[in-house]
């Protein structure tokens, strides 16, 4: 864990208490770490830790394994110490006793876990970036580095640090992850009233249908079971992109189901009113009876009559975390996002 204490003084211009703004939030704690995958029976101390902190018990044990290599012993070259990589001026600000002793180096990570997404809150508010991962950012580079670039600080290893522990995380998931309490929006898309929606199984091959509703989703930074988590599962299947470590949509930021439209034309690619098989449907926010989170769908086939079948997940009223299809006009969404020809970033 580097920190760099200039940087660190931003911090406290920033509230830990402000009020987010946005409409609801995940509230419940984070599920255990799958059994047998924490070494030294320190699986409690990690779920502990994830339930004090907000972060899904995954990215905890993923993180402790980065840092250290679960060696209680490790000290850097920089003079971090024990399992959770601590320099001794932040042990002193979120540990107690020895930072050798594994239980007070993992209740310190979870201390300092808490610490840091209180104050990157407002930046993952302002920008739709997933929460969890600036706060990996901020206990790499240093909180204060968050806060000044706004994101993930561009540094060569915070950029390695975030996407790697991410991915090393699905080691450790419980048969999809636990929930992040006050990480990510409940539900990153909105519900709405659909009188002709078929919720059902047929055609549904997303890889985590059975994963908690709405935790927090390491390898994509989306949340499970959301639109947009399913919508961003199909964009990487027709990219033919199989490797789950790199499904991360951490560099293009495209936030909730209201601002994809605005992360696609950041990168130059299509945005149309004519649908196409493949590409993403959206809708803005409260666009077709939909919220301030408004939602993304995929075009499953075009029909005839100008009418497009659409499939997603998690449309409703109340939004339930299910695939389903429906038959829509082809001018009713918002626009259509044509999956990118080239190398997505």
């Amino acid at each position: 864990m580097l920190i760099f204490i200039g940087l660190l003084v931003l911090s406290l211009f920033v509230l830990p208490g402000a009020q987010s703004a946005l409409a609801c939030e995940a509230t419940s704690g984070s599920s255990p770490v799958k059994a047998g995958t924490v070494p030294n029976g320190w699986g409690p101390l990690v779920d502990r830790a994830a339930k004090d902190s907000g972060v899904p018990a995954s990215v905890i044990a993923a993180q402790l394994d980065t840092e250290s290599g679960w060696n209680p012993k490790a000290v850097s070259p920089a003079g971090a110490d024990g399992l959770s990589q601590f320099i001794p001026s932040t042990w002193r600000l979120y540990g107690k006793g020895d930072p050798f002793d594994p239980a007070n180096a993992i209740a310190a990570q979870g201390a300092y876990m808490k610490k840091l997404m209180q104050v990157v809150r407002p930046v993952a508010q302002r920008t739709g970036k997933p929460q969890v991962s600036l706060a990996l950012a901020g206990y790499n580079a240093g909180e204060g580095a968050v806060l000044q670039y706004g994101g993930i600080p561009p540094f060569d290893e915070t950029k390695q640090y975030v996407p790697k522990i991410l991915a090393l995380a699905e080691k450790y998931a419980q048969g999809g992850d636990g929930k992040a309490a006050t990480t990510e929006p409940a539900t990153s898309c909105s519900g709405t009233s659909v009188s002709n929606a078929t919720v059902g199984g047929a055609g549904d091959d997303y890889p985590f249908p059975n994963a908690e509703y709405n935790a927090g989703n390491p390898l994509t930074g989306f949340a499970y079971r959301n639109c947009t988590d399913f919508a961003w599962f199909r964009v990487m299947q027709q990219k033919g992109i199989t490797d789950r470590s790199k499904w991360s949509a951490l560099r293009l930021a495209p936030g909730n189901a209201a601002t994809w439209e605005a992360a696609w034309q950041r990168q130059g690619w299509t945005v149309s009113k004519t649908p196409k098989v493949g590409a993403v449907i959206w809708y803005a926010a409260f666009a077709g009876g939909t919220q301030q989170f408004g939602h993304v769908a995929v075009v499953k086939k075009i029909l005839a009559g100008g009418k497009v079948l659409e499939e997603g997940y998690n449309y409703g009223n109340p939004p339930d975390g299910h695939y389903y299809t429906r038959e829509i006009s082809a001018n009713f969404p918002s626009a259509y996002l044509y999956v990118p020809e080239g190398r997505i970033p």
